[in-house]
């Protein structure tokens, strides 16, 4: 074979490779998800190479999880309404994303939809693909800084009214990070072919969230505990 017909041999198997990745980020961003939280996410996923789609209440798709290599739910309000929410074509598009081997982060709101969460309004359905029974971890909705064990280590990160979960096998979940109780605040872990990612404290927080607060970030460092999962679900 010529050195030239390899050559476009391989430009051709490097095109058809680039063209099969999964390349695209999808946030949630109904009418309860709070102001920056959508765009942090968004950021973070900018940062790692990914193209950034945002979606309403019924805009989630199996067309466009097909092109999705992550769904991601931000921190925010549950619904006044069921219109606020996911539809049930919603739910069951991200479901079956999950089981065929995509991959779901939920950060605080995003958690407690993730699970068995029952919301204020009659006939809320979450999603139900994590191993835990999920509960609020405060009973106020103030902000405020969480101190929290990540792999053994004392650090902080910035939460507001998020969940805590209890595993209902704790062999079907990777704990990452515990509140000062014990309780479970991040973890991950498999539903069908694809894999979970939860967090109820926000380690993707910026400077503007603790300055609009007036709370000081003990661990300015915080955003290399999200990297941590994020590695976990993309790489292992």
């Amino acid at each position: 074979m010529k050195l030239s017909t390899l050559f476009i041999l391989l430009c051709l198997l490097c095109t058809q490779a680039f063209a099969d990745t999964k390349n695209l980020a999808v946030i949630f961003n109904g009418p309860t998800i709070c102001g920056g939280c959508e765009s942090s996410l968004g950021k973070i996923m900018r940062k790692r190479g990914f193209e950034v789609k945002y979606v309403h209440p019924g805009e989630t798709t199996p067309k466009l999880l097909a092109k999705a290599a992550i769904y991601l739910v931000p921190g925010g309000e549950d619904v006044d309404n069921l219109a606020q929410g996911w539809t049930a074509q919603d739910r069951d598009a991200i479901r079956n994303y999950v089981a065929n081997g995509g991959i779901y982060y939920g950060v605080c709101l995003g958690g407690y939809w993730a699970g068995d969460w029952k919301g204020t309004q009659p006939g809320f359905e979450s999603l139900g693909i994590i191993p835990a029974h999920v509960v609020a971890y405060s009973k106020t909705l103030e902000c405020r800084i969480e101190k929290i064990t990540f792999l053994g280590q004392t650090r902080y990160a910035f939460f507001q009214d998020g969940p805590a979960f209890i595993l209902n096998d704790p062999s079907a979940a990777q704990v990452f990070a515990t509140y000062e109780n014990g309780m479970v605040a991040a973890f991950i872990s498999k539903y069908g072919k694809g894999k979970v990612g939860i967090s109820g404290v926000h380690f993707e927080a910026l400077p503007y969230w603790y300055k609009g607060n007036k709370l000081k970030d003990p661990d300015p460092k915080h955003g290399e505990l999200g990297d941590r999962l994020f590695d976990e679900l993309f790489f292992n």
